[in-house]
């Protein structure tokens, strides 16, 4: 969702979380906390919070660590706290059972990049957000995270739910089609839900 922090994640989890009675939680936060200097400390309280929501309604959490970003916001100084950030949630993914990490980062960054900028053709336009070949390549990542937090999850069926904000399908948000994780191919689909 455009502009959401982790406070946004957080004041909204009451609303749209506990309803659909999730086995997992994915929490992937802090990126616009970062390029709009919110402190770490908030961030860091605001994802632990977040991971405490989901373990009181019962669910295990995937916790995602946030993506490189070489836009013109990205400052060396803010380019510190987001991997600053990004090693606290290393740290908090490793020491609190129930949560599986998914270093989304390390997939992402050119590690020849003193910027933090993108694996070429793993981002978008923007240099924020990641495009169709960066998504699928995280794939396997997130399902050996998520094989780990399935185990000993009673079976039945499963539905995947993707929060936003809105939930229409337009040219202006395609949020729950363009999503390559959940397709064969990088990229949208048409088409109705």
């Amino acid at each position: 969702v455009s502009g959401a922090t982790s406070a946004t994640a957080l004041a909204n989890f009451s609303r749209d979380v506990p309803a659909l009675a999730p086995d997992f939680v994915i929490i992937q936060t802090g990126t616009n906390d970062v390029y709009t200097d919110v402190a770490i400390a908030t961030t860091q309280s605001n994802i632990t919070a977040l991971i405490a929501a989901s373990f009181a309604i019962g669910a295990r959490v995937l916790l995602c660590t946030i993506p490189p970003r070489s836009d013109a916001s990205a400052t060396a100084a803010r380019i510190a706290v987001a991997n600053n950030l990004n090693a606290w949630i290393r740290y908090t993914a490793q020491t609190i059972p129930g949560v599986e990490l998914c270093d989304v980062f390390s997939f992402f960054v050119n590690p020849l990049s003193s910027s933090n900028a993108y694996i070429a053709n793993y981002c978008g336009s923007d240099n924020i957000h990641p495009a169709g070949k960066g998504a699928q390549a995280i794939a396997p990542s997130v399902q050996t995270a998520m094989a780990k937090l399935w185990r000993n999850t009673p079976s039945h069926n499963r539905f995947v739910h993707g929060i936003t904000d809105s939930v229409a399908i337009t040219a202006g948000n395609k949020q729950l089609v363009t999503n390559p994780l959940m397709q064969g191919t990088a990229g949208s689909t048409s088409g109705t839900v």
